[in-house]
């Protein structure tokens, strides 16, 4: 402004300058409008956190930016380095590339990176532009300083090298543990039996950045370790440290430091450096005198461990161990992909822990990286062609996750070893490379007009197949990425000659005639000529044509062969007298009645198919229009007039495939589906994983009033609804979309075997159902040993028939290459091994739920699972079964957690942590089941199950146990496209049995949303929570956008001109607020002063006065404050 001045001035001077003048005007005005906007000029951080340092540019005259980078101010006059390429910030640094935003995020912040930051950029019409004074970063550790406070007294002060922004509360820990309840910065103690050990301190929201600790008072047993973090979560391929603080008593001196994994009785733990899984990737750091670092480079799976500090003094008894030590979670990616949804998939990068530090994510299309998406989740818009999608963490750009694509190299194959010929039976086959894997597959044949499809499924089958069936055949492979077609494969079908014909051409000249011969067959016939007179038949030529000639007289007859068969013309006459051509006439009334009949056919199919707009159909029979009645919505009394008996509607309820399903015990089964008049549906084997679901129609399109599953009884008692039934409590769920009834049933049970049906009543009807229900049968598997010829065989028997496709066990591992239900072991083998092996089997597609294991003298005991997850608050079962040789008797079983040294494991029921809550179920000789009630996060334990013998020497713990997972439901927030937030229900672990999500906004439930996504408008403000199906009570924290918003003014009395105030922002919000952004009340428009939760104002004027409010920002909404007066005296 004051350069414009000037310029002005020297025009009224100065006329003859005044071209000059304007120019340098312009220049300064457009000079004047670029500018960078740091909302803040300085920040105290501690050691190892994030620092977020917000920023915006703009560029008024719309040039497009050519250059933009953060570095930081050196006190020499060398160029500035982009931090983004400096070694120092190595995969620490990051910068939003948002249009106009220039955030600079730095993680994992070190005391070296103390300094001042600023920003640039570099437009087509301007060179650099920066902030005036740039931004100052000062990093810190913590310490505990102690001094005297008082008689016997001594006041520890959690201290750092800076002031710490927006007055934090912190964290005071005593001997490793927080136990302190105590938030200031200082903590007094005194010389009291309680206060004496060591102390560390932290800042509240970086629990895991601890200071090191110190001795207070009792220097004789103030042994400690601390950690900086109890739990880390790492890519696997990637490096990672851990950190140690440790203290001792003074009069000692530490000779030895080393981590470890394993205790060992009676002997020192081994140091990782010697054990040869780490060698080469393990490196000690010590940088202080009390300061000890692990680093693991290159990190494996089997890195998955508590890591445990321990150091060793000049006196045999001086040495300590770190407890509980450190517990490293180690992950890989992977990419989940979601269902459409208004042309958009959402892409997941997924880690099986939560990765420390709050990642950036790096997403890669076609191995190109992707510039606007750096969350966990990414949309998608459909695209044609191939396209495949990975992901990786910022700062470990070559650790990417296995791709996910959508399908390609689809082949569509005949399943034939040789030629097919009319009346086999075919099958075409489709495969396509896909991840994830293909949902399902389409069957097409290519025709002229359009191409028609057959059939959805991996294979197609034709049974008695005809010429008609000839053609080109092609699939399409489908999943949540696309699809792609195969290659048409050609289906040529075989036949023998048929519809044989001879017609006649007479010659030009009159004196001779041509009989030409066609047949219909594959491959093309050859033909032979007989002429049959009064002396006997003749072999008068070959091939498709014969000249006759004067005295030619008699019946010729045509015969076309190949290599499938024959077929003989009718006899054409030929006389001398009038060189008259002429069929047989019995040929010829034959001919045209069968013309007749075909063109009859052809016009009332035809009709037919106007009516029922069937398709071609395939091997697969269609369901009988009429087949599964059982009631009429209409009176029964009345009839259908003669020319609409065809399309007569009935409300009905069928099942698409044979009403039985036969299942193993505690498996998942979902009962099939009822399918609708007219439609054609493919049969295939009955499946206990996915059946199709169940379905129903009213053509009368009358509402339904009531639906429900019940089990058939063989009293005539009313029916008892499903989802009401104790038995079934929180096992059963069933679909509530229109016309759709599946019925799903979790963990079945022996006593779940019967007779099952669906029914529903409408507003002009009442019950309607199958009439002949579905049959499920629940079986248990047994393994049973009997003598053979070859020796030992083992036999997997179930109560009902099962696909024959069995796994076989032996010591916990599958036998390769079993898959039979019987087993052969030779005796000489199973003599010898009499002692030490077990045998087990499973069903294919439930290999997690094993038969108890048999065995000739073995000890065993088989889990039904290795792994469990289950909610906080809920209840779960673990299954175990053992063996044990004839001659013991079981005395006692239990379930336990830890191991003891010197004595017998504790029965949890003794544990009084579990007081209440568990329970043993002991269904059969071999069995026991632990109920555990009322899950807490304390539960996530392993649990082994032991037994006990009439001998002393005769006790059994099964291992490795059965790892019980326990998790709670949160609800994260994520942007997707088009205003529009997506929801997520989330665990720590994989619930089992794929449990359905219910949703509530504003405590009431949100209808027809069963998966653990929500779509939100960002307009749609609430409060949303959810929970699992049979779960309702144990719901998720409810996520909501910013309320209670409040504008306070940091001062404790009258605020006069000179004096430096500030404006603190408070808002109630889950996810927590992101930003705050703060305004002056003006008569035009309201200024944006600052985006920052305070906003500060030194030597203030009378201009300052007015009303000032605050607005709360979160990923699902804003909120503004009432306004607060400033009133400067």
């Amino acid at each position: 402004l004051t350069f414009i001045m000037k310029g002005n001035a020297a025009m009224l001077a100065r006329k003859r300058n005044f071209s000059a003048a304007v120019i340098l005007i312009l220049l300064a005005g457009v000079q004047a409008q670029h500018s960078v906007t740091l909302s803040s000029q300085s920040l105290c951080a501690v050691t190892g956190s994030t620092v977020k340092i917000p920023c915006t540019f703009t560029t008024p005259d719309h040039s497009s930016v050519t250059q933009r980078e953060w570095y930081r101010v050196q006190s020499s006059e060398g160029e500035p380095q982009d931090l983004s390429t400096d070694a120092q910030y190595s995969g620490r640094v990051s910068v939003s590339t948002v249009t106009s935003d220039c955030e600079l995020t730095v993680r994992n912040v070190r005391v070296s990176d103390s300094g001042v930051y600023n920003f640039r950029f570099k437009t087509e019409r301007s060179d650099w532009i920066s902030a005036s004074s740039g931004f100052n970063l000062t990093v810190t550790d913590l310490s505990v300083t102690v001094s005297n406070f008082g008689k016997n007294k001594k006041k520890l002060r959690c201290s750092a090298t800076c002031t710490l922004s927006n007055n934090p509360k912190y964290i005071w820990y005593k001997n490793g543990l927080h136990d302190v309840y105590q938030v200031g910065i200082e903590l007094p103690v005194s010389e009291g039996s309680w206060d004496p050990g060591s102390y560390s301190c932290a800042v509240r929201g970086h629990e895991d950045l601890r200071s090191p600790a110190v001795c207070v008072y009792d220097q004789n047993s103030c042994w400690s370790v601390t950690y900086s973090t109890n739990t880390i979560c790492s890519l696997i391929g990637s490096s990672v440290d851990i950190h140690s603080y440790y203290t001792f008593p003074g009069q000692y001196n530490v000779t030895n430091v080393f981590w470890f994994i394993k205790e060992r009785t009676g002997a020192e733990p081994v140091d990782v450096r010697e054990d040869e899984a780490y060698q080469g990737r393990v490196q000690y750091t010590q940088s202080s005198q009390n300061n000890c670092s692990l680093r693991i480079t290159n990190l494996t799976e089997r890195d998955a461990q508590t890591y445990r500090f321990r150091f060793l003094t000049n006196d045999t008894n001086g040495k300590y161990t770190g407890q509980p030590g450190v517990s490293l979670s180690v992950t890989d990616l992977k990419v989940t992909v979601s269902d459409w949804r208004d042309q958009y998939t959402t892409l997941s990068c997924i880690t099986t822990c939560t990765l420390s530090n709050t990642p950036t994510y790096i997403w890669y299309k076609n191995g190109q990286r992707v510039s606007d998406c750096k969350s966990a989740s990414c949309s998608v818009a459909a695209v044609s062609g191939a396209a495949s999608y990975s992901c990786a963490v910022e700062g470990h750009d070559s650790l990417l996750s296995p791709p996910v694509y959508s399908p390609k190299n689809t082949s569509a194959v005949l399943l034939s070893s040789g030629d097919t010929v009319e009346g086999d039976s075919v099958t075409l086959s489709c495969s396509s490379d896909a991840n994830p894997p293909v949902l399902n597959y389409t069957w097409f044949k290519q025709r002229a007009a359009a191409d028609t499809l057959l059939t959805t499924g991996q294979k197609y089958s034709i049974s008695n197949i005809s010429s008609q069936h000839s053609g080109l055949y092609y699939c399409t492979a489908h999943n949540q990425l696309g699809h792609h077609n195969s290659t048409p494969t050609e289906l040529d079908v075989l036949y023998a000659p048929r519809i044989t014909n001879v017609t006649a051409v007479p010659s030009v000249s009159g004196d001779s005639i041509t009989l030409l011969c066609k047949s219909d067959s594959n491959p093309i016939s050859n033909y032979t000529w007989t002429r049959r007179t009064e002396g006997g038949v003749k072999l008068t030529g070959n091939g498709n044509n014969l000249t006759l000639h004067s005295g030619a007289d008699g019946l010729y007859v045509c015969t076309a062969t190949n290599q499938l068969g024959s077929s003989d013309s009718s006899g054409w006459e030929y006389t001398a007298d009038n060189r008259a051509v002429k069929y047989a006439g019995t040929a010829v009334t034959v001919a045209l009645v069968l013309i007749f009949i075909t063109v009859i056919l052809w016009l009332r199919r035809r009709a037919s198919a106007v009516c029922t707009k069937s398709e071609e159909h395939s091997k697969n029979d269609s369901v009988n229009e009429y087949d599964n009645l059982s009631a009429m919505t209409s009176d029964p009394t009345q009839t259908a007039s003669s020319e609409n008996q065809d399309n007569v509607q009935y409300s009905t309820v069928s099942f698409s495939q044979h009403p039985t399903n036969e299942v193993p015990l505690y498996s998942t089964v979902q009962l099939p589906k009822a399918v609708k008049q007219e439609e054609e549906v493919e049969y295939g084997t009955v499946s206990c994983a996915k059946p199709r679901a169940a379905g129903f129609i009213t053509p009368d399109r009358s509402s339904v009033t009531q639906r429900e599953w019940y089990r058939v009884q063989s009293s005539e008692r009313e029916p008892r609804d499903l989802s009401t039934d104790p038995r079934y409590s929180e096992r059963v769920s069933v679909s509530t979309v229109t016309s759709d009834c599946k019925l799903t049933v979790r963990n079945v049970r022996v006593s779940d075997s019967g007779v099952y049906n669906f029914r529903f009543k409408t507003e002009k009807s009442e019950w309607i159902s199958d009439s002949s229900g579905f049959n499920l049968t629940v079986t248990d598997l047994k393994v049973i040993v009997s003598d053979s010829a070859l020796g030992k065989k083992l036999s997997c028997i179930t109560t009902c028939t099962l696909p024959n496709n069995f796994y076989w066990y032996k010591n916990e591992r599958r036998i390769p290459n079993q898959n039979s239900n019987v087993l052969l072991v030779s005796v000489s083998r199973w003599d010898r091994d009499s002692s030490s092996v077990s045998y087990s089997c499973a069903v294919r597609g439930h290999e997690n739920l094993r038969s108890p294991v048999v065995c000739a003298g073995c000890w065993s005991v088989t889990y039904s699972t290795q792994t469990i997850c289950s909610l906080i608050g809920s209840s779960v079962d673990i299954h175990s079964y053992y063996t044990l040789p004839y001659q013991y008797k079981v005395t006692e079983v239990f379930w336990f957690v830890k191991d003891q040294t010197d004595g017998e494991p504790v029965d949890m029921r003794e544990k009084g942590e579990y007081q209440g809550r568990v329970q043993y179920i002991q269904s059969s000789k071999n069995n026991c089941i632990l109920k555990i009630t009322n899950l807490r996060e304390r539960d996530a334990q392993t649990y082994r199950f032991r037994f006990l013998t009439n001998d002393p020497t005769g006790k059994y713990t099964g291992q490795p146990g059965v790892s019980l997972s326990v998790t709670d439901l949160k609800v994260t927030v994520s942007n997707w496209s088009n205003g529009v937030k997506k929801l997520s229900c989330i665990t720590t672990c994989n619930l089992s049995n794929n449990p359905n999500y219910i949703w509530y906004k504003n405590g009431q439930r949100v209808a027809y949303q069963y998966r653990n996504e929500l779509n939100v408008n960002s307009w749609d403000a609430g409060s949303y929570s959810c929970a699992v199906r049979g779960h309702e009570n144990l719901r998720s924290p409810a996520v909501y956008s910013p309320k209670n918003t409040r504008a306070v003014l940091l001062s404790s009395g009258d605020t006069v001109e000179g004096d430096s105030v500030t404006l603190s922002c408070s808002s109630d919000a889950n996810p927590p607020v992101l930003t705050y952004s703060w305004f002056k009340q003006r008569t035009a428009e309201d200024t944006l002063l600052t985006t920052d939760q305070n906003y500060s104002i030194s030597n203030i004027s009378s201009q300052h006065s007015g009303l000032y409010y605050c607005t709360a920002h979160n990923q699902l909404g804003q909120h503004s404050s009432t306004p607060t007066h400033l009133d400067v005296l």
